[in-house]
């Protein structure tokens, strides 16, 4: 028997870290970039984009603002800095791969092990290193035997999910 639990979508999470980098990265850039003839106007688009790095996070995740539009005006704003056309180019490429590489993260659960499947990295975990495993209310739990707990959060529309189910599975897989 197997079962898939879907997690919570971090994707946005991930989206504002990696804009927030590639900003901070541009105004370094800019900075390279100031002289004596463009030191006023480049100050400005320095301290721009210092602050949309500094607020991407909350630009993206609490004001709903779109990624490809945060990126699209730091990458004017480098080009206003730089007066090249690659940089910015090179700022929405990156921007924009960080999307290819993202995956659902899921927890498949079946009788040989547990695999945890995420962006930055997937695990399979053999049941031995479990105490207990428990899925209630949207929150599934990992107790490991060496007392670390990992508690990942179910996504909603996995709802139909039989927790009971899994739970009488997960616990005849431990008591082997």
């Amino acid at each position: 028997m197997t079962f898939i639990i879907y997690l919570k979508d971090n994707n946005l999470e991930i989206d504002a870290a990696v804009c927030s980098g590639l900003i901070f990265l541009s105004g370094l850039a800019a900075i390279n970039y100031t002289d004596d003839n463009n030191f006023k106007l480049n100050s400005v688009v320095i301290s721009l984009l210092m602050a949309a790095a500094l607020f991407s996070k909350y630009l993206l995740i609490k004001k709903g603002i779109k990624k490809i539009f945060l990126l699209g005006i730091a990458a004017i704003l480098l080009m206003i800095a730089t007066l090249s056309f690659f940089s910015p180019l090179i700022l929405i490429t990156f921007g924009m791969l960080v999307s290819l590489f993202y995956k659902k993260p899921f927890v498949t659960i079946n009788d040989k092990d547990v695999f945890i499947c995420k962006t930055l990295g997937s695990r399979s975990y053999d049941w031995s290193l479990f105490n207990n495993i428990i899925l209630k209310d949207n929150l599934l739990t990992l107790d490991f035997e060496t007392n670390n707990i990992l508690q990942l959060e179910v996504d909603s529309p996995s709802i139909e999910l039989n927790e009971a189910a899994i739970n009488i599975f997960c616990k005849s897989q431990l008591s082997k």
